[in-house]
This record gives structure tokens, C-alpha cells and sequence, in this order.
């Protein structure tokens, strides 16, 4: 994906696992709803966000939300 410098997580194997773990399993459905999930270098959540099926994340709003941890972590 042209030009990310960070890891990205997809969840095929075995088919849930990681999504059940972050709570963004849909088991009705057998999939995954639609998050974006923000995790340290540590393994801590530091931001997450849920999205309607058909709704792309804005990048904008990924990137505020990025910035802001980074002033958190900074102040």
C-alpha cells in the first residue's frame, strides 16, 4: 500500500482471531466490522474507531488522530 511505513494487520488466519480480540468481530455476519485500530510499540491500544459498512476512514481523521497521540505522548 504505496508509501506506509508501519505495519498493517490483516485477519485471515486463523479466520477472526485477531478481531474477536480487538472486540470488532461481527459473528452474525462472520466478519469483521470495519475499524481502524491504533497500537503502540508496546501493544497498547491508543486509538480505535469503528465504521459503518461502506464508510472509508477519512485520512485526514487518521492523521489528527495520530498527531494528537503524539502530542499527548509529548505533554
Amino acid at each position: 500500500m504505496g508509501g506506509i511505513s508501519f505495519p498493517m494487520l490483516s485477519d485471515f488466519h486463523p479466520h477472526g482471531a485477531i478481531t474477536q480480540s480487538y472486540n470488532v468481530w461481527n459473528a452474525q455476519r462472520g466478519c469483521p466490522v470495519r475499524a481502524v485500530v491504533i497500537v503502540d510499540e508496546v501493544g497498547v491500544v491508543r486509538w480505535a474507531q469503528t465504521y459503518p459498512a461502506g464508510t472509508l476512514p477519512e485520512p485526514p481523521d487518521l492523521i489528527a488522530a495520530l498527531d494528537s497521540l503524539d502530542q499527548n505522548a509529548a505533554g
